[in-house]
């Protein structure tokens, strides 16, 4: 019996560690929003972020960030030099088709992502973001999308 107390607080104990353990993961990113970063992305550099935004994929080799509220500011996702959340492997896997990068043409992907952000030092500008967790994600095809506003509007 006594064992067993212990084994229960123990487990307490280890089960309240882990969750303030992940609960300090999401809080020591700075909330804020790709239009946020455009206006002033030196202040954000080196910064672990969090944006909700739609991604953005040709297909083949640019998965980019977009806040349709600034459309002409992009983040490019590039690989984490950090330890990736298993949801960054599960999410690339969700939207992969054929073992190919995700393409979304056909879909829109909606989701809250969280990284190093980084403007490349060569001058150009470029502004990345590399991801290291995915949350809150939000995939809506477009052709249904387009079929529902066209029964709406007869």
């Amino acid at each position: 019996m006594y064992a067993v107390r212990i084994s229960w607080v123990a487990f307490c104990v280890a089960a309240l560690l882990l969750a303030c353990h992940d609960r300090s993961d999401r809080t020591s990113a700075l909330q804020t929003s790709i239009c946020s970063i455009a206006a002033d992305a030196a202040s954000f550099d080196g910064r672990t972020i969090s944006v909700d935004a739609f991604l953005v994929s040709n297909g083949r080799d640019v998965v980019t960030l977009l806040d349709k509220t600034c459309p002409a500011t992009t983040l490019l996702l590039v690989p984490s030099e950090r330890d990736v959340d298993k949801s960054v492997n599960e999410f690339s896997l969700a939207l992969m088709r054929g073992g190919r990068a995700p393409n979304t043409a056909d879909r829109d992907v909606f989701a809250r992502f969280t990284g190093v952000f980084r403007i490349s030092p060569d001058g150009a500008g470029r502004r990345t973001l590399q991801l290291t967790r995915v949350s809150d994600v939000l995939i809506t095809p477009k052709q249904q999308r387009r079929k529902d506003r066209a029964h709406k509007g007869s």
